[in-house]
This record gives structure tokens, sequence and C-alpha cells, in this order.
């Protein structure tokens, strides 16, 4: 079932029969979790997008995602560098 999102919504009609696009999914979420979602990886599901659906938004949308999803690991990342603890060495010094 789809999300009610999508109904009617033309930006996200179909060029290809819904089986299609779902085996074709499939088969790059198997290849993603083989080989790693890289930028190749990436770039197939874009190519899936802009052939499956009669606009771009999908792959618009998909883009989007993809950056906030970086952005969000980089936050994240920060966050776990900032609050890494100090070295025995730096915290057993006294101040001068």
């Amino acid at each position: 079932m789809t999300e009610p999102i999508f109904d009617n919504n033309p930006d996200y009609s179909l060029r290809w029969p819904p089986e299609l696009l779902a085996r074709e999914v499939e088969l790059l979420v198997e290849s993603g979790s083989e080989r790693g979602m890289d930028s190749s990886w990436q770039s197939e599901v874009e190519t899936l997008l802009l052939l499956a659906f009669e606009s771009s938004a999908p792959v618009d949308d998909f883009k989007k995602v993809l950056m906030a999803h970086a952005q969000q690991k980089a936050r994240t990342g920060a966050n776990r560098t900032a609050r890494a603890p100090k070295p025995d060495y730096l915290a057993d010094e006294e101040p001068f």
C-alpha cells in the first residue's frame, strides 16, 4: 500500500509497472547491503528514480534525504568528539 501523500501526486506518477520498480528496489537494497551504500550505489538509485518516475521529484527528494542524513551524521560525529573524555595525562595535570 502506498502512502497517502503519494496517491494522485503527479510528481510521483510511475512510468514503470509498480512490480518492476519494486523488484529493482529490492535488488538495490540487496546490493547496498552487500557492498555498502557508496556513491556508486547512490548513483544507481538516482538513475532508477529518474527512469521509473515521470518527474525528477523522487530523485530530488532522495538527494535531500541523503544530504540530511550526511548532516545528521556529521553532527553526531561532532558531538561525540566534543564529549570525548580527556586523556588521563592531561586531566591529572595541575594548572600553573
